[in-house]
């Protein structure tokens, strides 16, 4: 499977305009905070699924925004409806990728208001091309009374969309009891059931899914343990290993990755995701601003899986004062170098 080598990004959210090139199969983002770096999770994840038109809504819902009238303008540079977002990437295979979004605006029901029109719905251009053909495709998006009406245009052909998924940095990702589901009904559990041991200990002797939730089998109590009373650290390992362990994913866009979870945790996770990337054609991007992730990261690397060492990127995420956003790619020997040094690469 091709993986996605360049994306550039023009007025989305904070970005007026960024462009990223040298994309590996493992790829984290570091950098201060408001630097933009769940943004650039999000665009991947907008393109990613196209012709899916409730993502935006999707990406919105994992900064707590609903699906208030107004919502939408979020997505707008300086929350312009003027700053069209836009969305190109170009894969290994030459295949490229292009994303437009409008705004979909009507005058205000307050005949007395001088503000900026209502954002009622999003209209998508999306297009792409292969060695065969090239694909055009104009679909809208419309909110009305809290309702998705779509008025789709999209040719049959342009409908097998890259199969992606999003983990947020909140800890509401309710996708984890169907995924878990899945692989317990495909026996596949005890594969997440060993790697839970022996990141959180033997006490774990089962897991399950009753009605909505995930309840644990534990050593010397008689009764299954809801997660919630597990800790959040838990939840948060299971939500990631079960997103990249389940259905065949191209894209898998982590954000903030230590949310929730322990020090003593991110080597075993790093283990994980590593091994499901080096078996698959998954492609990992994923947002950090800690330290321990990028060592752990390091010694990963250098005592289980040195094959993978040059498939690993670091991007730096900037706003400097010439040239506006740039992301500065670290090798993984610019990256060794940048720790050993204590070179700041991190919030």
């Amino acid at each position: 499977m091709a993986h996605l080598e360049q994306l550039k990004i023009n007025n989305f959210r904070g970005f007026d305009s960024i462009e990223i090139d040298g994309f590996s199969k493992v790829n984290l983002f570091v950098g201060k905070n408001n630097s933009g770096k769940t943004s650039i999770l999000e665009a991947l994840f907008l393109m990613s699924g196209m012709p899916y038109t409730d993502l935006p809504s999707v990406i919105n819902s994992f900064r707590g925004f609903g699906l208030e009238e107004d919502a939408l303008k979020y997505l707008f540079y300086n929350m312009s409806y003027q700053n069209t977002p836009s969305f190109y990437g170009k894969f290994s295979d030459g295949n490229e990728r292009w994303l437009e979004l409008e705004a979909i605006a009507q005058k205000r029901k307050d005949i007395f208001s001088i503000s900026t029109p209502q954002i009622n719905g999003v209209k998508f251009s999306f297009s792409q091309n292969n060695s065969l053909q090239k694909e055009t495709v104009k679909f809208s998006l419309i909110f009305n009374n809290n309702h998705t009406s779509l008025n789709d245009e999209a040719q049959e052909s342009v409908s097998k969309a890259f199969n992606a998924i999003f983990i947020p940095a909140n800890k509401n990702d309710i996708g984890i009891f169907s995924r878990l589901s899945e692989m317990i009904l495909k026996k596949e559990n005890n594969t997440i059931l060993k790697t839970l041991q022996d990141t959180f200990g033997d006490r774990i002797i089962g897991i399950t899914i009753v009605g909505d939730d995930v309840y644990f089998d534990m050593k010397d109590i008689n009764s299954l343990v809801p997660i919630n009373i597990m800790g959040e650290g838990i939840r948060r390992f299971l939500s990631i290993v079960t997103a990249i362990s389940g259905k065949q994913m191209v894209f898998a866009c982590i954000d903030e990755i230590e949310n929730g979870l322990h020090y003593s945790a991110h080597k075993n996770l790093w283990k994980e995701l590593l091994s499901v990337a080096s078996q698959s054609d998954i492609q990992l991007f994923i947002t950090t601003h800690n330290i321990e992730v990028l060592s752990s990261l390091k010694t990963v690397l250098e005592e289980n899986f040195t094959s993978m060492q040059n498939d690993v990127s670091i991007f730096n995420v900037e706003r400097t004062k010439k040239v506006g956003y740039m992301a500065y790619r670290y090798s993984y020997k610019g990256f060794m170098g940048a720790l050993e040094n204590e070179i700041e690469i991190r919030d």
